[in-house]
Order: structure tokens, then sequence, then C-alpha cells
């Protein structure tokens, strides 16, 4: 027979674990079949600081982003592997209003875009419109943190009791904040109310985080609450605090957000028809392109996610490559005037060469080239320095088929890159396509006067 200090010992540790004898524990695993339908409602509000570099010197700009997204959505696999979790959404409602300093932007969802494919992508959750390509802004605007493909997997994987607290991966946080990483995370969820068929559940933590190769602190709060009834989290309430350094494709950050996210299971949507949900088919490689136009409509392209623009003139772009948080490489896109007399590819090196000034070094490859759109182009990859830093540049000078459109691209790397950089600047190449720009409203005749 055990001892009584025994028997006191044992009872000590239940009731440490919130499971004294005759405590009930509760089930809180989510069960959602793969034809779900349900409405979900998102509210963010982020307030604080933008922090930029200007002329060497680090500045900070009042900022403010206020979004309301809705859609409704159908799970199209049985959430039983993470991984594997897919679903189709149709936006109906996606607004977003930006401020910085003095300025703002009203960035909007094309309503040929509103059908998305989302599906998990290792730690993160990807968005694509089966219908093409999405515009940057147009991701950003739908690519919300508290994803509710990703929210069902805060919840515990055995019972517990009220008072019972469990901890989330690494992993599981990138995906539900939108971050390429997460390291020192110290977050925990303690369920603390079962009452009217829910279990009411508080987050609070900290971690570090990268994205875009940018270092983060986040600071993290949060109730949710799980339906009894329908076996999934229907309130997700997260208040975030967080600090971003300066980044190689975006501002600092000092800010705190506010997220709600409401989900509400529902019988049938207008949008998402058995039919319309059979005929859409998974998502290309190249449909989850971006797409980009010059604001002179003088060129545009499609791009692989891992390029970002950093700079948007009317007919200049600046894009820069991150791959594991790391920047590859940078672009340089220009459209050009067309001129009377041919230019020769030994023109375009000596151009290249002057530009290049006491960088240049040496020419290692140079050709002319003819793309399937029967563009004329002329590859001169090039190496010098730059600050006692070895660099590579691959330049493009492009004429358009019928010879009245002219652009140059030029790419910028270290030659320790050039492996993992492999053939993007080809790539970039057979994406870009000239537009016709909009003609000049003619002007109107003065009227005379009798």
């Amino acid at each position: 027979m055990a001892s009584p200090m025994a028997i006191a010992m044992v009872a000590v540790v239940l009731l440490l674990n919130g499971r004294a004898w005759g405590g009930e524990t509760f089930n809180l695993e989510p069960v959602v079949s793969a034809d779900s339908l349900t409405r979900v409602e998102i509210v963010m509000q982020v307030g604080g600081e933008a922090l930029l570099v200007s002329d060497g010197k680090k500045t900070s700009l009042p900022m403010s982003v206020v979004a309301n997204v809705t859609y409704d959505e159908s799970l199209l696999s049985d959430g039983t592997s993470a991984a594997r979790a897919r679903a189709l959404r149709y936006y109906d409602t996606a607004n977003v209003a930006i401020k910085i300093a003095g300025g703002g932007q009203k960035p909007s969802l094309r309503p040929d875009r509103r059908l998305i494919f989302a599906s998990r992508d290792g730690a993160a959750v990807r968005l694509v419109s089966p219908a093409g390509p999405l515009a940057r802004d147009e991701l950003d605007l739908i690519e919300l943190p508290g994803s509710s493909l990703i929210i069902d997997e805060m919840l515990p994987k055995q019972p517990v009791a009220i008072g019972d607290t469990w901890t989330h991966s690494a992993d599981l946080l990138a995906a539900l904040l939108g971050l390429d990483a997460t390291s020192d995370v110290e977050v925990t969820s303690r369920l603390e109310q079962v009452a009217d068929g829910l279990a009411k559940v508080v987050l609070t933590g900290s971690l570090r985080g990268a994205a875009a190769g940018v270092g983060t602190q986040i600071e993290l709060k949060a109730k949710y609450n799980f339906d009894l009834q329908s076996k999934r989290i229907n309130y997700f309430a997260l208040l975030v605090k967080e600090k971003r350094s300066i980044g190689h494709v975006g501002p600092g950050l000092d800010v705190v957000a506010k997220l709600l996210v409401k989900v509400t299971p529902i019988t049938e949507s207008v949008h998402l028809t058995p039919e319309v949900i059979a005929q859409t088919a998974t998502p290309t490689a190249d449909q989850s392109l971006l797409e980009y136009e010059a604001p002179s409509k003088t060129f545009g392209f499609m791009y692989d996610r891992q390029w970002f623009v950093t700079s948007d003139e009317p007919n200049v772009a600046i894009l820069r490559m991150i791959q594991q948080g790391e920047l590859v490489a940078q672009c340089n896109i220009s459209a050009l005037r067309t001129v009377q007399k041919e230019i020769t590819l030994a023109a375009f090196q000596q151009d290249i060469q002057r530009s290049l000034d006491k960088s240049f070094g040496q020419f290692l490859k140079a050709a002319e080239e003819t793309t399937p759109e029967g563009y004329r182009v002329y590859r001169v990859v090039a190496q010098g320095e730059v600050s006692g830093l070895p660099i590579e540049w691959i330049y493009y000078l492009v004429k358009s088929a019928d010879g009245e459109q002219m652009a140059s691209l030029a790419f910028t790397l270290e030659p320790g890159l050039v492996e993992r950089f492999a053939s993007a600047d080809r790539e970039f190449l057979a994406r870009l396509r000239f537009m016709t720009p909009p003609a000049k409203e003619a002007k109107k005749p003065t009227r005379q006067r009798d």
C-alpha cells in the first residue's frame, strides 16, 4: 500500500496539471470536413511608425493601416494534415487604407481576381488566383496574419482542463504571423474558461522573427474561442507589438497591430457553388507569379515572388531578389526612347564600360539574341569592383519586334551568388512584354468667336 506521503505527492502533481481527481477535461481537437463552408470576417488595425533611411539618416514617419476583408471559404481537404490543407475562397470585400505621413494608398482587389486558391506551402499559406497572376499590392491586401487555414492548429493535441497550458511550434507561429522564420519562441496558450458552449483560451508570449531577411521582435497577446459544437475556432483576437529593422525591400516598423478574425459556418455560398468548386483546378506555377505594369504603360512583366519592387517610377522599376532572407540581386528596368541610328553590340558595350567607369573590370560575355516574341536582344556580362567588393553585372538591351520600343535591364549581384541566381535574368527577360502606351489626348481646337 502506498504511503500517505506518496498519495499526497500524486494529488499535488495532478492538481498542478489541472487534473485533480474529479476535474473535467475537454477535447479541443478541431473536426472539419472536406466540404465545409465558412464565412470569414477579418478586421486589422495597425498604428505606429515606419522607419526609413534618407540621405544616410534614419527617420520615422507616422503610419496607420485599416483593413477589412471578408470571404467565403470551402475547405478542399479534411484538415487532418496541416501540410496538405487547401481551400477555395471568394473575397467579396477586400479594402485597406494605408497612410504614411501625409500620403495614402487604397489598394484593391480586381473583380476577376476575387476567387483565390489557398494552400499550405511549408510553414506559410500561399494565395493564388486561378484567373491569373496577382499584383503585389493585391497579394499584400489578402495575405494577412491569422489565416483561417492556420488558426485551428493553435489548439492542443490532447484533452485539457481549465488552467492547463500548451506551447506552439516555431513554424506554426511563423505561419500565423506571416514570417519567414521564428526563434526564441516563448508563447503559451491557457484554457481560461468553458461556458455557453465555448472553450475560451488566452495566449501570451514573445518571439524573434525574420521577414524578407529582416529581424523583428514581437510581443503577443490573444484570446480565442473554440466552439464545442462546430468543433473549430470561431473567434480569434490578436494584439501584436512589433519592432522590425529596416530591410532590403521595406521600411522598419515600430507598431501595434490589432487583428480580429470571425469564422461562421454556412450551409451555402452564392460564389462557391459546387459547380465553381468542381471546375476550379489547382493553380499552375505560372499563375502563382506576380504581375507588374509600369505606370506609363510602356512595359510590363510577370515575376517570381522572391522579387520585390522597391521603386515604381513611370518608366523605371527597381526590384530586389530575396532568397532565404538574403539579398541575392537587384534589377533595374528602364523604358528607353528609340533612336533612328542602329545601336550595335559593340556600341552597347562601350556605353556599359563608360557608365561603370572606374568600377569596370572586364567583359565576360557578349551576345545578340532574338526572343520567341521577335524581340531583338543584346546580352552583356561584366565584372568589376565597387568599394573593393567584387560585383557582376548582366545587362540587356531589348528592342520590340516592330522596332518602336526599347528597354534596358541591369542585374547586379556578387560573383559568389551567381550559382544561386542561376538563370533568373533569362526567366525575367522571357516574361517581359512591351505595352502600347496610352495615346495622348488630342488638343481640342479653340472655338473662334464670330
